[in-house]
């Protein structure tokens, strides 16, 4: 059985299939979850600003979506409804302009978190994590969390896909020089683990 395509489900949807729109909200409800977490903001905010920005898209279906256009329509709406709300704002506001702190919360089953293996893992992770900065952070969780290429982000970030390539570059020069054998191992952590 083949598994649509976003492109195709939208296409259903537009042609009144509201079982289309419902796929797209439980396939990218978790990415929009885990960003939306990530930026330090309570979490009944971020559920609310998830439900405005599907009822947007639900009700406004002029939208064509091509590709992975979606996932970056629905990160960037969802960042900026978050923005807003730490602006004090209803308007909508310039990414760039606005301070915010970004965290990579990992989650994963009890009986694993548990163990001491994997908290001092986890420990390490977060202390390498917390040498990065904010955009580091977000910009690397773009691109290995969520597997966004770099013109993508760039477009998400509001920046040019040269300065996205820096950034990453940048931060992996940073995480490599920590210690360079928990480099890879780091990596390793951030695809086997979930994010929240």
């Amino acid at each position: 059985m083949n598994i649509p395509t976003d492109s195709e489900l939208w296409t259903r949807f537009k042609a009144g299939d509201r079982n289309a729109f419902s796929i797209l909200y439980k396939r990218y409800f978790p990415a929009m979850y885990a960003y939306g977490s990530s930026l330090s903001i309570d979490t009944d905010y971020v559920k609310d600003a998830i439900q405005e920005v599907f009822m947007n898209l639900y009700f406004n279906n002029k939208i064509e979506i091509v590709g992975n256009s979606l996932k970056f329509y629905l990160l960037r709406a969802v960042k900026n409804k978050l923005l807003d709300i730490l602006r004090g704002k209803k308007e909508s506001i310039d990414i760039s302009e606005c301070e915010y702190t970004f965290t990579i919360n990992f989650t994963i089953e009890d009986k694993i978190m548990e163990d001491e293996e994997y908290s001092s893992i986890k420990k390490r992770v977060s202390e390498m994590l917390s040498t990065l900065t904010n955009r580091q952070k977000e910009i690397m969780y773009l691109r290995y969390i969520e597997e966004m290429d770099y013109e993508t982000i760039a477009r998400l970030m509001d920046m040019k896909v040269q300065s996205v390539r820096n950034i990453i570059h940048k931060s992996v020069d940073k995480l490599k020089s920590l210690n360079p054998d928990e480099y890879l191992y780091f990596f390793a952590f951030l695809h086997i683990y979930p994010l929240s």
